[in-house]
């Protein structure tokens, strides 16, 4: 079984320097991105860009909403894990409101996802035809995200930009650095909540270049690999809308749905509308609250159109589920993703933490919007 992995990694790695050799421009890049951040929107199917607010509007709402809390800051971590654990992916935040800007938030984030422990096999079949496996030494393979945010908050609605500064890495074979921008609206109609957000606005670059020992070139060489010198790729802009309204049921529960949108630019997609230029994704999620300290969630998200075995076609959506709770002021959040999924993908874990920092008492707070 470990030597199958091993293998299986080879032709993986083989077939990505493939790919980075013959093509510069490619759908579906970057989409480590796009995962989410915290498990209080996750659990939702990633609806969640009209109630972003604090350390988590700088990944979902491009910083719009940074203010959206009752204190001078807020940090927060989140651990997930796809793929049995193969996977992991961390996400950091921080956000601060500026006492000299009224209304005024900046914030910073650090996204990670990545495999450790890829065995190289480049030197596992050895000249004369036998197998080393002292020879296979192991690497990892990492995508990174810093995020800058700022926010600014009116009477009726909220702005916000976050910029990203992307880097990549895969051993000491590949590394790329790349720069996007998203920005975002937050606001109020009522009792309703909207936001507009474009994430990669200005098209998201990346730039890869790769570095090989002559003695790794012949062996990549002589296995049918195409051996890259450097690329680039190009995250086209994505648009997101959403809509949101709490109804209180009891004094003690409250339902709180909301629709997002998602527009992509990078040609047909297998979602509900697609065109040869833009494709639209629907995405659901539903919060639960009760009595403002716990809350039961749920969401959909990836509506596809399956074949079966027989050749019908039918409707595919992937749900999603959690909860949170809120201790004074801290936030613990969970999301279990790939609920029943079609893919047989295996259920994935999200755990979030945040922490609300507290006014000193001689100081007053700012009231969420």
């Amino acid at each position: 079984m470990v030597t199958r992995l091993w293998v299986l990694a080879l032709a993986s790695h083989g077939l990505l320097l493939s790919i980075y050799g013959q093509s510069a421009y490619r759908i579906y890049v970057n989409e480590y991105l796009y995962l989410g951040a915290g498990g209080e929107g996750m659990a939702q199917g990633n609806a969640f860009v009209a109630r972003a607010r604090g350390t988590e509007s700088i990944y979902w709402s491009g910083g719009a909403g940074l203010h959206k809390y009752d204190g001078p800051a807020q940090i927060i971590g989140m651990y997930s894990s796809y793929f049995g654990g193969i996977v992991q992916y961390l996400y950091l935040g921080f956000s601060r409101k500026l006492h000299n800007v009224h209304g005024g938030s900046v914030g910073f984030a650090l996204l990670r996802t990545g495999v450790d422990n890829i065995p190289n096999t480049l030197y596992l079949v050895q000249p004369d035809g036998s197998l080393d496996f002292n020879a296979v030494t192991p690497f990892s393979s990492a995508d990174y995200a810093f995020l800058t945010s700022y926010g600014q908050s009116f009477k009726n609605f909220n702005i916000g930009g976050t910029v990203k500064i992307l880097h990549r890495k895969a051993g000491t074979f590949a590394s790329a650095w790349g720069f996007g921008m998203d920005v975002g609206v937050q606001g109020r109609y009522n009792k309703w909540r909207w936001a507009v957000v474009g994430k990669d606005i200005t098209g998201t670059f990346t730039v890869w270049r790769f570095s090989f020992t002559e003695e790794e070139k012949f062996i990549l060489e002589s296995t049918g690999n195409i051996v890259p010198d450097k690329s680039w790729e190009l995250a086209t802009p994505r648009f997101i809308a959403g809509i949101s309204r709490k109804w209180m049921l009891k004094s003690w529960l409250s339902v709180e749905p909301e629709l997002d949108l998602v527009m992509t630019t990078d040609g047909k997609r297998n979602v509900l509308l697609r065109t040869k230029i833009i494709s639209i994704e629907p995405l659901l999620g539903v919060s639960i609250g009760f009595a403002d300290i716990g809350w039961l969630r749920l969401g959909a998200h990836t509506l596809q159109r399956l074949s079966g075995w027989s050749g019908q076609q039918y409707w595919s959506a992937t749900p999603t589920l959690g909860a949170g709770i809120r201790l004074g002021t801290i936030n613990i959040d969970y999301a279990l993703l790939n609920v029943g999924s079609v893919n047989a993908s295996l259920p994935s874990h999200v755990v979030s933490i945040k922490y609300t920092f507290v006014y000193p008492e001689s100081a007053e707070s700012e009231p969420r919007q």
